[in-house]
């Protein structure tokens, strides 16, 4: 046994007070003479033997409620003998990491989670030493920050950690405990993680690199709800982004992530404050659904709303945030040749880019020859179409390398008697490779060659299919003709079709910051009989908007438990963030095409924030990662199966509304000292009790009755 509060000791000197009492202050008896009593005699040595024998008894029974007192205050303890905490009797390091996730604020018969959380770490730190420190941290939101804690210290801010949406980074808080434990002073004994086991809430620990620094990790869980939950997981949008002026298809996915069904939930969209639709809401158990509305922009270039579930009890994942950035208009130009050949067959293109233009008010098309100086003007293109020139003049060709440098998008389709060296000025400059003779004959009747199938992975080809996630079965075209194109070393390079003798047919290259689509056959069908296939139109379209910009337009969020990251073109000299009433500068970083920005982002709450660029502003909706949502626990077997090979010393304890010696039971299991002091309070009481009866029952004085 030993002492968690030895000063206390010094009130064992309180045990002599009785027999001070008794030696000093005890009166002498005075010897009176009285006739013969010769017949008392024996009465009174049998009396005097008791009273003696009274007073010894009282004296021992108080002394022993003021020694058991002093050593209560004391605060006895058996240590654990295969516990660490109190190795050779020296104060230690106790870490307690505390589950701060939305799920702590479900409800089971013995309270709130987070409150039966705190009350457990209360627990732990009363049972400390004087010179026992800890370590407090929290999972979710921003780091506390604090340092090594003493034990009244570590009561304090336990009161001023709260449930946080704001991201869980408990494999970070982890690592930070491990290393300001490894430089503390005090030897590492316990991390205890207080949790409701949820499983996702583990999984960024169970992905990190193995740990041993602390001689052992106690995981202690809590919570017996079954409590149904409905979340609201993700935002999409069911098309691609064209104009400012048509309507929008926008949607968002639930997940019921319980074992039983709901109904009548209600599902609303609102829209810069207002409402703008509602659906009704039933699921059945685990189900996942998608719900769409449509929205109007309007004009503008940035639509800020938020999906609203009502009816659901636990409301944190029952808002989700979005905000759709608008592309502004794209101006294209389709440079041609002079004049046609006659025994060439037309080019599909023209066709397209007219359709393109009356579908799409967002997109303006302006057609002009290569000879035409309309590339010197002042007008500004977010893309080029150089469809069958037969050769690009030097005086064009600078111009057209610098616009695509500067960010201008150009997709090239070769012409099938275009000049060889003209065009391989234009590859050079641009780094992408070199033509170098051709295979097959124009307008032929028996291919060359044939496309090999599409395989999915870059922007333009992946929203073409609806089931992007089945087999795609496509009837692949047949090359009559085509130009042998030999791609360069360089970097940024990328080639989305290829013939099955591994030709390159459409082949992108990054070239400064523009986008460059070079195809080795024309769109006419003397080169193959793709311009005739169904799929030949969207991919062109979406090549169409991939290189002018559009894909930047689309939906812009954060997810919370992640940093934030975000590229800016050119080089702003300001650049900052704004979070609520908070504002701060992030981290910048020079890239190729511009600059990224960087913020850890723990501190930010579901809703919006805005990246302030030199008076520019976007908005991104900030949302909690889908996996809160779901509150599926551990059992004690998987945490051991999970996390073992990161802890050496690992072991799991269920708390629920134990008592206090049952919850001193199970803390002494887990390896912490048991504390005892409450046996020698019950201890002072029986004394206590049994010096009252002595002293009312036990009566010397009166002589027993003689038969």
């Amino acid at each position: 046994m030993s002492f968690l509060s030895p000063l206390f000791l010094i009130g064992l000197l309180a045990v002599a007070i009785p027999f001070l009492i008794h030696f000093v202050f005890r009166r002498k008896p005075r010897h009176i003479r009285f006739s013969s009593l010769a017949l008392f005699n024996t009465l009174r040595e049998n009396t005097l033997r008791r009273v003696r024998i009274r007073r010894w008894l009282l004296l021992a029974l108080r002394a022993m409620v003021l020694l058991m007192l002093a050593l209560a205050l004391a605060r006895p303890f058996l240590p654990n003998p295969d516990g660490t905490r109190h190795v050779n009797y020296q104060p230690g390091i106790t870490a307690i990491l505390i589950d701060n996730s939305p799920s702590m604020e479900q409800i089971d018969s013995h309270g709130l989670y987070f409150e039966q959380i705190q009350r457990i770490a209360r627990g732990i730190i009363d049972r400390a030493s004087q010179g026992d420190r800890f370590i407090l941290e929290q999972t979710n939101g921003p780091s506390l920050s604090l340092p090594v804690l003493t034990p009244a210290a570590a009561r304090t801010h336990l009161d001023d950690i709260e449930v946080q949406n704001r991201g869980n980074f408990i494999d970070r808080r982890v690592n930070r405990i491990l290393d300001r434990a490894g430089q503390a002073s005090e030897a590492p004994g316990l991390l205890f993680l207080l949790t409701d086991g949820q499983a996702t809430q583990l999984e960024p620990l169970e992905s990190g690199e193995p740990q041993a620094e602390m001689e052992e990790v106690q995981v202690i869980t809590v919570g017996e709800s079954d409590r149904a939950n409905v979340g609201i997981t993700s935002v999409f949008l069911n098309q691609i982004i064209f104009g400012g002026s048509g309507p929008v298809s926008i949607g968002t996915q639930l997940v019921n992530f319980h074992e039983t069904p709901v109904e009548n939930l209600s599902l609303s969209l609102e829209v810069e404050g207002e409402l703008v639709g509602q659906h009704t809401v039933s699921m059945t158990p685990g189900q996942s659904e998608q719900y769409t509305f449509e929205l109007l922009p309007a004009g503008r270039e940035e639509v800020i709303g938020r999906f609203i579930l009502e009816g659901d009890e636990m409301t944190f994942d029952n808002h989700r945030y979005f905000t759709l950035r608008m592309p502004r208009e794209r101006r294209i130009l389709h440079l041609v040749r002079e004049e046609e050949n006659p025994s060439h067959y037309p080019s599909f293109l023209p066709s397209l880019l007219d359709v393109t233009v009356e579908q799409n008010d967002g997109i303006v098309v302006e057609r002009a020859h290569i000879s035409d100086p309309i590339l010197q003007s002042d007008e500004e293109w977010d893309g080029i179409v150089l469809d069958g020139v037969l050769s690009i003049p030097s005086w064009q060709l600078d111009e057209l390398v610098n616009l695509v440098q500067s960010g201008t998008g150009l997709i090239f389709f070769p012409a099938p008697d275009g000049d060889l060296e003209s065009y391989n000025r234009l590859t050079d400059r641009l780094q992408a490779g070199r033509f170098d003779g051709l295979i097959g004959e124009y307008g032929a009747v028996e291919s060359a060659d044939r496309m090999s199938p599409i395989r999915l992975g870059h922007p333009v080809l992946d929203d073409i299919f609806d089931s992007p996630e089945e087999e795609l079965r496509v009837n692949l075209p047949e090359i009559y003709f085509s130009w042998r194109f030999t791609p360069s070393p360089s970097p940024g390079k990328w080639t989305l079709l290829s013939s099955q003798s591994g030709a390159p047919l459409l082949l992108e290259q990054q070239s400064g910051k523009g986008t460059v689509l070079i195809s080795s056959i024309g769109a006419d069908p003397g080169w193959s009989d793709f311009p005739v296939k169904p799929v030949f139109a969207p991919l062109f379209y979406r090549a169409l908007l991939y290189i002018s910009g559009i894909d930047e337009a689309g939906l812009q969020e954060h997810i919370l438990g992640a940093g934030f990251r975000a590229v800016l073109d050119g080089q702003p000299e300001q650049v900052h963030i704004e979070s609520g009433d908070r504002e701060v500068v992030p981290n910048r970083f020079a890239i190729r095409n511009g600059i990224e920005v960087r913020y850890d982002a723990l501190d930010w709450d579901p809703g919006w924030i805005r990246l302030v660029q030199s008076g520019q502003v976007q908005q991104f909706a900030v949302n909690q990662d889908p996996a809160e949502s779901d509150f599926n626990p551990l059992n004690p077997d998987e945490w051991m199966e999970r996390l073992s090979k990161h802890f050496p010393s690992l072991s799991i304890r269920f708390f629920a509304d134990a008592t206090d010696a049952e919850f001193s039971d199970m803390l002494y299991e887990a390896g912490y000292d048991r504390e005892i002091w409450h046996w020698f309070i019950i201890a002072a009481i029986i004394f206590l009790v049994l010096e009252l009866l002595v002293s009312k029952l036990y009566r010397p004085e009166s002589p027993k009755s003689e038969p």
